[in-house]
């Protein structure tokens, strides 16, 4: 039994980076290309399956979690962020405007991002690797997200940003230089600018210290080993 509980758990895995991929796919897509109405119909209802998988995710390892409380607690606005709201608007027929639109498409990206450090489970099962691995897939995650965010609304107004190239380049530079030579035009633009900045200098001393600690471990390793 706990046997097909674990092979359940890593299929269910599967699926959730699966589906968490296919979901940064797909809203960049829609953020970086013209499309059509029915194809923006059809990456919807693409949306809604994901986020139903989300969902079906969430209420499972609730389930499964020996503490459901406390699961609950700790892991409800996974679920809040897994709802479709962008499909669901469409189907009440809510007038919203583009920006908000925008907005609550963008929402799972989030709940795919969190999909996504799932992955590192199956990388490695060293804590310290683990953590670091983390790190970096939320910084790169970051930049992406900033980049498609940044494109969607500076492209509209700032000649700096001519294609999404720019965008990321911008994006990259603010949260590993903290300076860029592209200044944003938008609210957006300028409160992404300090969010980046804030976060590359919080992640960064932490890779300074790991490394550190992984050079020192190694000379004292090897330090050992030519006394032996």
């Amino acid at each position: 039994m706990n046997y097909l509980l674990k092979r359940l758990d890593n299929i269910l895995d599967l699926v959730i980076i699966i589906s968490s991929i296919l979901l940064v796919i797909i809203i960049s897509i829609q953020i970086l290309r013209v499309i059509t109405p029915s194809m923006d119909l059809l990456f919807l209802r693409i949306q809604y399956w994901i986020c139903f998988l989300f969902m079906v995710d969430f209420l499972y390892r609730l389930y499964r979690s020996s503490n459901r409380k406390h699961y609950l607690i700790h892991n409800w606005l996974f679920f809040i962020i897994s709802i479709p709201f962008a499909i669901i608007a469409r189907k009440i027929n809510l007038d919203i405007n583009p920006l908000t639109d925008f907005l609550l498409k963008i929402i799972p990206l989030v709940r795919g991002a969190y999909g996504l450090i799932i992955v590192i489970n199956w990388i490695t099962q060293n804590k310290i690797s683990n953590f670091m691995i983390s790190y970096l897939l939320i910084l790169a995650a970051m930049i992406w997200f900033s980049a498609l965010i940044f494109y969607y609304f500076e492209s509209k107004v700032n000649p700096e940003v001519s294609d999404f190239d720019k965008a990321f380049w911008w994006s990259l530079l603010c949260a590993t230089t903290d300076d860029s030579d592209i200044t944003p035009l938008t609210d957006i633009g300028k409160l992404l600018s300090v969010f980046l900045n804030m976060t590359g200098m919080m992640i960064f001393p932490i890779f300074t210290v790991y490394f550190s600690n992984k050079l020192q471990h190694n000379v004292q390793l090897s330090n050992k080993t030519s006394r032996t």
